[in-house]
């Protein structure tokens, strides 16, 4: 986004196209996030399947969430929502 720079490819698995973790800032948490548990997952998408989230850094205002598995076309400016179990705790904005 600093650069101005579009990249678009209609190879929609471009390797490109897929991370395993997420960075995410301007948080928001219905409830104090507790980075030793294990149960969170994260989605992405309206209606995406949750996934599971390997392990939290949290950092100043922002945090590091490395995924169990990847998730395709993630783009900066996008929220992402983090569950404990099946219950909303928090969500942020992925940069």
């Amino acid at each position: 986004m600093e650069k101005n720079i579009v990249y678009v490819t209609t190879d929609l698995q471009d390797s490109k196209l897929w991370t395993d973790e997420l960075k995410l800032n301007q948080l928001y948490w219905l409830d104090e996030l507790d980075p030793n548990i294990n149960n969170y997952k994260v989605r992405t998408r309206y209606r995406a399947p949750l996934i599971k989230v390997d392990t939290v850094e949290a950092k100043n205002k922002s945090m590091i969430l490395k995924l169990d598995s990847e998730v395709r076309a993630v783009t900066p400016g996008q929220s992402a929502v983090i569950y404990l179990d099946d219950q909303l705790v928090g969500s942020g904005i992925v940069v």
